[in-house]
């Protein structure tokens, strides 16, 4: 499994469409994670990295820096289309 990984498992097969995910990053060595960050957070899809729905002020990270991806498909019966990765950072 990948560390870093968009999805939506919500399209598929006899869908068409575009998707648009922004995000944020920073690094921040040797950083001690609030409580509530967990490896395999149901609420979360970041699987093996700890993860939190919480926003936390953390401080002494690298600049943040863009994350983002854009995505378009057509998988509508009669199309063989693949899915075009249209821009990311």
């Amino acid at each position: 499994m990948k560390d870093d990984e968009y999805s939506d498992p919500s399209n598929g097969t006899g869908t068409k469409g575009k998707i648009v995910t922004t995000g944020t990053a920073s690094y921040l060595d040797g950083l001690t994670l609030p409580d509530d960050f967990k490896e395999n957070n149901p609420a979360t899809l970041a699987h093996i990295l700890p993860s939190t729905t919480t926003i936390h002020s953390m401080e002494g990270g690298s600049p943040t820096v863009s994350h983002n991806l854009t995505a378009e498909w057509d998988c509508c019966p009669a199309k063989t289309e693949a899915t075009r990765f249209t821009s990311q950072t």
